[in-house]
């Protein structure tokens, strides 16, 4: 294979999170010859949201053409797995069937919804809607309108809503997860660069590269 490699290209990206999600979408978009165990869709996880009523967020290894939402593959699982739980502080889902009125463990502490009273459709789909969207890495449009509606309630007197909207803005802003979308690293090689003034919490002071080979095909 070493002899096929027409030239070696890498990106840098933020965070680690930012690499393993850019991974993901470049495997999925450039289906690289060589790369089988992302390909594959068995090998690494991925994660799925379910369809319909009550929706699931899971993670699994491999897809089926089941209707449900996937992403990924990301190869390092505790990676993923770390950002999952983290995400359900701010966005409690199902990780499982519930019978009515049942409230699970997990309820109790506030990561599921089967342990709040105003649990509604509307808030149902905003909620799996927004988890779509920080594994998509679009987490600084959902924190602008997060602060919107944070700002609208404070103006309103409605503290206690704008206090649990802030919450949600500081676990948000200090995940690591991409402040940029994954395809922007590769439109703009010195993202990296001209983001150098900027702080990131959780992976201070470093910078991930991703690195993939440009091989001849037949």
């Amino acid at each position: 294979m070493v002899s096929q490699i027409a030239k070696i290209r890498y990106l840098e990206t933020a965070t680690e999170i930012d690499a393993l999600l850019l991974e993901a979408e470049v495997v999925r978009k450039m289906q690289p010859k060589y790369n089988s165990e992302l390909k594959d869709n068995k090998s690494y996880p991925r994660v799925k949201i379910t369809k319909g009523s009550k929706p699931l967020v899971l993670i699994v290894r491999n897809e089926k053409p089941d209707g449900s939402r996937y992403f990924g593959p990301y190869p390092q699982g505790q990676k993923i797995r770390w950002l999952l739980r983290n995400i359900r502080k701010v966005f409690p889902y199902y990780t499982e069937k519930h019978r009515p009125e049942q409230i699970c463990f997990r309820g109790h502490l506030g990561l599921c919804p089967c342990g709040q009273a105003n649990w509604n459709k509307i808030l149902e789909r905003s909620t799996i809607n927004n988890i779509a969207k920080i594994l998509r890495g679009e987490r600084p449009k959902l924190i602008s309108d997060l602060t919107k509606a944070m700002k609208s309630a404070a103006k309103e007197n409605n503290f206690e809503t704008a206090l649990k909207l802030k919450n949600q803005i500081d676990i948000l802003t200090n995940l690591g997860v991409p402040a940029h979308q994954p395809w922007e690293y590769e439109t703009n090689p010195n993202l990296v660069a001209e983001l150098k003034g900027m702080t990131f919490p959780t992976f201070r002071d470093q910078v991930w590269l991703l690195p993939w080979l440009c091989l001849h095909q037949e």
